[in-house]
């Protein structure tokens, strides 16, 4: 084991060949859809969320090795375990790993109503995936209501649902169509609650300074209604006086480093060295192989040990997968230290 102290869960050739859905062995849960490998998409994408996505294995102490861009294509290895999914991760940096199943997502590829919910999305929301429905045309489904704010001022509950099969995919479909309600804002300095109908309260808005700018889709005199957010949406009706916006909110996408310079998040702990690493580098933990690159890649030095000719790195092409592990100190390769911008991501998962 290396100095990095972390047990291993994949094979040195874990990182070539068709992954299998395999179940674990411990899941005595009784028979149902979710337990069908069959019945479960095999493509995938990373979807909206912080924090590290991908870890060593399935258990609830397995270390971080690394964060997930949205979007970013996974190829499912296994059924659930412990909230986890083990997957494979193909491109310039190919990666295997267990990720947490609040980022295992597919796009919508038609528009509609989230079954069982007051949640509505647009063509190219991400959707997050629990598993297979009973009835065999649908998938169940977990969303939460994006409403362009940041978390620390509108945190929203998650709804569980469920959405047709043949409106999902791993590919993005391209931008929605254009809404064709009006823009109006909710009023200032009081709180909003969100009815499903007179008497049903779904969620309250809470007093946010600038108030929430809604999609006004009818409106029946006192009761409004609206679709709130970018995508996916909270739908419901108001009850409050809606003053005239310019314009409805638009989803922010993740910020990205231009292509060919060094990742956002290893733009971070500059005074730590940065190396290019050759094609066929492999990162590992261990004596195991987590990640290879199949191009050039980027390295932030972490630590070092001579004795054992390993170097703790943190390793990324681009913005999409970044991976924590180690490298032999042979294959790093000097580089133009002025290459490095300003730090803009968080930082790399601590070595355990």
């Amino acid at each position: 084991m290396s100095r990095i102290g972390l047990a291993l869960l994949f094979l040195a050739s874990a990182c070539g060949g068709e992954a299998v859905v395999v179940r674990d062995s411990t899941t005595v849960d009784p028979p149902s859809a979710a337990d069908d490998a069959e019945r479960w998409p095999r493509d995938f994408v990373s979807g909206p969320g912080a924090g590290p996505a991908l870890f060593l294995s399935e258990t609830a102490d397995s270390p971080a090795i690394g964060y997930v861009s949205e979007g970013v294509a996974l190829r499912l290895g296994s059924l659930p375990v412990n909230g986890r999914v083990k997957v494979r991760i193909d491109g310039g940096l190919k990666v295997r790993g267990w990720i947490r199943m609040d980022r295992l997502s597919l796009r919508v590829q038609q528009a509609g109503r989230i079954g069982g919910t007051p949640v509505s999305v647009g063509r190219g929301d991400y959707v997050q995936i629990v598993g297979p429905d009973a009835d065999e045309t649908l998938l169940r489904v977990r969303v939460v209501p994006n409403l362009g704010r940041g978390a620390e001022e509108m945190a929203m509950d998650a709804f569980d649902g469920v959405y047709p099969l043949d409106r999902l995919a791993a590919t993005d479909p391209g931008q929605d169509e254009a809404s064709a309600g009006e823009p109006r804002r909710l009023p200032a300095g009081e709180p909003v609650q969100v009815y499903a109908r007179p008497g049903e309260v779904i969620a309250t808005i809470p007093t946010l300074d600038p108030p929430l700018v809604v999609e006004l889709a009818r409106d029946r005199g006192e009761w409004k209604g609206v679709r709130i957010g970018v995508g996916p949406y909270l739908a419901g009706y108001v009850n409050v006086a809606l003053e005239p916006a310019d314009a409805l909110p638009t989803r922010q996408e993740e910020p990205r480093a231009e292509p060919g310079s060094v990742p956002l998040r290893l733009r971070v702990d500059e005074s730590r060295p940065l190396w290019r690493l050759p094609v066929d580098t492999r990162i590992k933990y261990g004596d195991e192989t987590i990640g290879i690159l199949a191009t050039e890649g980027y390295a932030r030095e972490m630590g070092r040990y001579e004795e054992t000719g390993e170097v703790d790195v943190f390793v990324a092409i681009d913005d999409g997968v970044a991976l924590r592990g180690t490298v032999p100190i042979a294959s790093l390769q000097a580089i133009d230290p002025n290459a490095a911008a300003t730090p803009a991501a968080p930082t790399a998962p601590a070595a355990q």
